[in-house]
């Protein structure tokens, strides 16, 4: 119940937002509308980043957000899905490189 009601209100604050881009003139009405969306998205970080289990966790998640910037803007530039994914093998590479490395004593 919880997920349809998320998800609900996910699609509604979009849909809102949408619907005021194109029907009003006032661009302080449109950006009214647009906070609904905000408070999910600001409700949804403060929930990623409570999750985090100290400061490597909360650098792991911030190297995966910075991850999705660099693959968005590679794309953005070349138009091709590659660049993103060898950012992202890379990524998973250097971070179970770096788990094994430290689960065997050596860093």
């Amino acid at each position: 119940m919880r997920v349809a009601a998320v998800t609900l209100l996910l699609v509604a604050s979009i849909a809102l937002v949408a619907y005021a881009a194109e029907a009003f003139d006032r661009g302080w009405l449109s950006a009214f509308c647009a906070v609904p969306l905000a408070l999910f998205a600001a409700g949804v970080v403060l929930q990623w980043a409570a999750g985090f289990d100290g400061v490597a966790g909360a650098a792991l998640g911030l190297a995966e957000v910075g991850l999705v910037g660099v693959g968005a803007y590679a794309y953005e530039r070349t138009d091709s899905l590659l660049p993103p994914a060898l950012a992202y093998a890379a990524f998973v590479v250097a971070r179970d490189a770096l788990s094994y490395l430290s689960a065997t004593g050596a860093v």
